[in-house]
């Protein structure tokens, strides 16, 4: 959830869905909550450094990275 230079009509309709909606992610589709390119940044970080064995993760798991470390 970033704003861009450059106009994208389709992103700013899912943006404002996922930012309007975001109360709905409980439960099992907490994972398709829209999370912030800077968290997502900062999760990296520390995926990297702690060494993590996963591959995949989605928004759910890197809040609780983030909410850990």
């Amino acid at each position: 959830m970033r704003d861009r230079k450059e106009f994208r009509f389709g992103e700013l309709i899912e943006k404002n869905i996922f930012k309007n909606l975001s109360f709905l992610f409980q439960g099992s589709l907490k994972k398709f909550k829209a999370i912030d390119v800077k968290n997502v940044a900062k999760a990296m970080l520390i995926i990297s450094k702690k060494k993590f064995k996963d591959i995949y993760y989605n928004s759910n798991r890197l809040q609780e990275i983030l909410n850990k470390y």
